[in-house]
């Protein structure tokens, strides 16, 4: 009976012991350096182009969807777009690309390209979400940052960097050695609320401008609609 009751009161504690181990606990002492904002600003400039995946989850007034895409982004105004998944079958494997005002989007379902005004050919909503959340990501700053903290996300403590007026909210959340962004928020009336999760990420690849036209896949077997 004896051993019984001691092999309780040792259970106990290894018990708690391997919960700690599974969580983060507090944060570590990490400072937070006087000039991060203007690093991570440099930092984010320093990117000429990049290839990202992202998990995108958004809500607004007409819509509601968690997306996993490929994004090709290069400055100053070329962007390409893939959607590998999405619970809406209509946007499963679309293609959209666009270099300033002109766009292009392929449709898998149709096998065409629609090429044209961006605003014309654009795959609804969620062109603007990924566009608007390039401009935060790796423009310079048009938001006031009034909060800078440590916080954990995808298993790593990150710095994040918080703005909120009466209309907008943008949490950006930055790696600690790079200074790159791993996760962005952001909410407006005009677009809703979407959070953007950066998975796996490529820098300074030397795009070339044919990734962003898409009326030169590697295909011939499409046919192209243009507008005008």
């Amino acid at each position: 009976m004896k051993s019984n009751r001691l092999v309780r009161m040792l259970f106990v504690p290894i018990m708690l012991l391997l919960a700690g181990c599974a969580v983060p606990g507090t944060a570590p002492r990490l400072a937070i350096p006087a000039s991060l904002l203007k690093d991570s600003e440099t930092a984010a400039q320093q990117v000429q182009d990049c290839h990202l995946r992202v998990g995108l989850e958004f809500t607004n007034t007409l819509l509601e969807d968690k997306q996993v895409l490929e994004i090709w982004y290069a400055r100053p105004d070329k962007m390409r777009l893939e959607i590998l998944q999405s619970s809406h079958p209509g946007f499963q494997d679309i293609i959209a690309a666009s270099e300033g005002t002109l766009g292009w989007m392929y449709q898998h379902h149709n096998n065409r390209v629609d090429a044209g005004p961006i605003e014309t050919v654009k795959p609804a909503i969620v062109f603007d979400l990924v566009r608007s959340a390039l401009e935060l990501l790796w423009e310079p700053r048009s938001i006031q940052v009034d909060d800078i903290a440590v916080d954990y996300v995808n298993r790593e403590w990150v710095f994040r960097l918080s703005s909120r007026t009466e209309q907008v909210t943008c949490t950006l959340w930055l790696n600690t050695a790079s200074l790159l962004p791993v996760r962005l928020h952001y909410r407006d009336p005009k677009l809703g609320q979407y959070t953007m999760t950066i998975s796996e990420a490529e820098y300074n690849l030397g795009l070339t401008a044919e990734l962003f036209d898409l009326t030169l896949l590697p295909t011939n077997d499409y046919t192209v609609r243009s507008f005008d």
